[in-house]
């Protein structure tokens, strides 16, 4: 378990991260966020690729398990769909920040972690696909494309890390059922 201060600094870092881009952030910018110096900084994390990697590899985690939850929980094939695609969503909106990192900033790994997160990353999208196919075949719409639905329905839900508004908009629970049926409608009809 990290300490609170390991997780402030974590979280400090995606926000910078986020806000400025990996490349332009240092290491200075973080401990300064977290009032540390630079060599307390180092006293917590080995260095700013290792912040990267917690955020990158953390998200992850946060996604593998969240569809292993949704293959465990679904009773039928269209209901995992609207879980995972309820996932999508519900993550992109409570982890924006480290979201945001995840999706624009993985590329500056280093390796061979890129190369594991790479894999991760083939690994996920397949078990996506295999939930996409099955509620294709449930909802008699097999002929469908299911590679081109799974990646329309992840870039149709790639900017909603970037919202404020909907991040904090005081109907929540509506918007994120409104974005999934929207999903669900062009995934499958209804």
């Amino acid at each position: 378990m990290a300490s609170k201060k390991k997780i402030q600094i974590i979280e400090a870092a995606a926000k910078l991260f986020k806000d400025r881009g990996y490349a332009a952030a240092s290491m200075r910018d973080v401990a300064d966020e977290v009032n540390l110096t630079v060599s307390s900084l180092y006293s917590h994390i080995k260095g700013k690729d290792d912040l990267l990697r917690l955020i990158c590899f953390g998200n992850s985690e946060k996604f593998h398990d969240g569809i292993t939850d949704v293959e465990k929980r679904g009773k039928n094939d269209v209901e995992r769909l609207r879980m995972l695609v309820r996932l999508h969503i519900v993550m992109s909106l409570e982890h924006s920040t480290t979201v945001t990192v995840f999706n624009d900033e993985w590329k500056h790994l280093p390796e061979p972690h890129l190369a594991f997160f790479k894999e991760l990353r083939r690994s996920y999208e397949q078990r996506v696909l295999k939930i996409i196919e099955a509620g294709l075949l449930e909802s008699g719409l097999s002929g469908r494309d299911p590679r081109l639905l799974m990646y329309s329905m992840l870039s149709s839900l790639n900017w909603l890390h970037y919202s404020a508004f909907y991040r904090n908009h005081p109907n929540r629970e509506a918007v994120i059922a409104e974005l999934e049926n929207m999903i669900l409608r062009a995934i499958i009809g209804h």
